[in-house]
């Protein structure tokens, strides 16, 4: 419900919950929206805010994206094939509890510079109210 009011208010065309697998050590999706969509993002945008714990601001053109599988799906190396020249903006913002980062909320819009700093702030601290409730479920 969250990722929904988030893709409502920041005004995307597309987000994703990313979780840490503990078992795998690295970062799954285990929700994005719409589900009939493939998430196209710049893993190196997404790892930064994860492993930094601090969001980040991207403006990404086709070429650097790549698909981030859901869990339990196998990755693939599918480039974006819906993100049109206009690119991609894309927001991170890590899920803490403390000093740990559970995981990365995603947003993104098509076309470039869609966010703003403003946009950042308030992404950040939707994700840091969230991160509690998300370990707890």
């Amino acid at each position: 419900l969250l990722l929904q009011h988030l893709l409502k208010l920041f005004e995307a065309d597309r987000g994703v919950l990313l979780l840490r697998d503990p078992l795998a050590e690295k970062l799954r999706t285990v929700m994005a929206l719409p589900e009939s969509c493939d998430l196209m993002v710049n893993r190196t945008s997404v790892m930064r805010a994860f492993e930094e714990k601090r969001p980040f601001l991207a403006n990404e053109r086709p070429e650097s994206l790549a698909q981030i599988p859901l869990a339990g799906h196998q990755e693939t190396a599918l480039k974006a094939t819906l993100v049109s020249d206009a690119g991609l903006s894309m927001m991170c913002a890590p899920l803490l509890c403390g000093d740990f980062a559970l995981g990365v909320f995603v947003v993104e819009a098509l076309g470039m510079d869609r966010y703003s700093l403003k946009d950042l702030a308030l992404f950040q601290a939707i994700a840091k109210l969230a991160a509690a409730p998300i370990r707890g479920g």
